[in-house]
């Protein structure tokens, strides 16, 4: 059972007045709607607040998302992707317990743990009571990428962890506790019946964003992530955004008999195709492109798979680029540098160094914190 689920057997009382940081993949076992669910069993749930995407995961990445009042529930739904990022504490001054039940992706990329820490801090030194209700990170605990270097903090990267960390989203908010130092009361309501081990391609899947469409997305998402940093289209604005990336000046014939030889590839066949993405990079536009089959979702390291492929597409094409100035709240000029944690990787491609880096094989980190064995 997910957190959600033991949390609703408790008794509401206790809990007064309460608060709920949530998205839409915050439901039961039997999927109903978390704040849905526990109105219907007496809980005082009196205010929502939505992260990135809205708490119905409507809008698409990057769109500010206004305050409203819920359709479902008739709630005040107050944004932190909007004209605020992180609560207010006078919003807390009648809310007894504040509830957290987002679904992560497994990343360092995702705004989801800004956003999540960004409560625990607006909540510091208060006596209000937080509960995390525990969910399954479907990447496991394999870690993958360097630890990002403080320098590069940023909303799409809270701190020193991996780029793939391998933590649950209650072991993500006790880590943030203990990196920041925070004076808060944080419990973390279990999974029960779970193993860490958890296999995405068999497990039940929700999707945590709009472009995390399946499981095969939520994996290479891990890697493909990095293509925001460039020229190269990522699959936005096509029916299967992170599995599958383009361009109308890339050809990759070529690049395919290259990337087939390369000790990189595991778990994962290539096949050439054209799109033509309907909103983002190359709207309009015929792109040629690979698609990316994963055919094994345990031995695929997608971190080290797009960084191996981006040093070929750079070392082969004078076209690709990268992306600077589009990252709003840092003075990091480059997109790469956010996503990646370090100057490392956009150094190299634009030295056209075909560099293959190793670290996207994984790195230790020294502060994970976890739950289950």
């Amino acid at each position: 059972m997910w957190g959600i689920d033991s949390f609703l057997t408790t008794d509401p009382v206790q809990y007064g007045n309460i608060a709920w940081l949530v998205n839409a993949s915050a439901v039961t076992s039997d999927y109903v709607w978390g704040p849905t669910a526990a109105l219907m069993k007496g809980f005082r749930v009196r205010m929502l607040f939505g992260p990135e995407h809205g708490v119905h995961g409507v809008d698409q990445a990057g769109v500010y998302v206004d305050d409203m009042i819920d359709a479902e529930t008739g709630l005040p739904v107050i944004s932190l992707y909007g004209a605020q990022r992180s609560p207010k504490m006078q919003q807390f001054n009648d809310i007894n317990t504040v509830i957290i039940d987002l679904l992560d992706i497994g990343t360092r990329y995702s705004t989801y743990l800004s956003t999540i820490a960004a409560t625990l801090e607006a909540l510091n030194t208060r006596e209000t009571r937080i509960i995390v209700l525990d969910r399954p990170n479907h990447l496991g605990r394999t870690v993958e990428g360097p630890v990002l270097d403080p320098k590069y903090k940023s909303f799409v990267g809270i701190g020193p962890m991996p780029i793939r960390h391998g933590l649950t989203t209650g072991e993500i908010a006790q880590w943030i506790q203990r990196n920041r130092n925070l004076d808060i009361d944080l419990h973390v309501i279990r999974q029960t019946e779970f193993s860490i081990d958890i296999d995405i391609h068999e497990s039940i899947f929700l999707p945590p964003s709009p472009n995390l469409n399946g499981p095969a997305s939520q994996v290479l998402y891990a890697g493909t992530c990095l293509f925001e940093g460039t020229n190269i289209s990522e699959g936005r604005g096509t029916t299967f955004p992170f599995q599958i990336f383009g361009a109308p000046w890339l050809r990759v014939n070529q690049l395919i008999m290259k990337l087939q030889q390369r000790n990189f590839m595991t778990g994962c066949d290539l096949q050439k195709i054209y799109f033509k993405p309907i909103f983002s990079k190359y709207a309009g536009e015929v792109c040629e492109g690979i698609f990316l089959h994963v055919n094994d979702f345990k031995t695929i390291r997608p971190v080290r798979l797009i960084t191996g492929i981006l040093g070929q597409i750079f070392a082969d094409n004078s076209e690709a680029t990268l992306v600077y100035k589009e990252s709003r709240g840092s003075n990091i000029e480059r997109r790469m540098d956010l996503l990646w944690g370090a100057s490392d990787l956009g150094d190299a491609l634009e030295a056209r160094a075909d560099a293959e880096f190793q670290q996207g094989e994984g790195m230790a980190w020294s502060e994970p914190i976890y739950l289950y064995p």
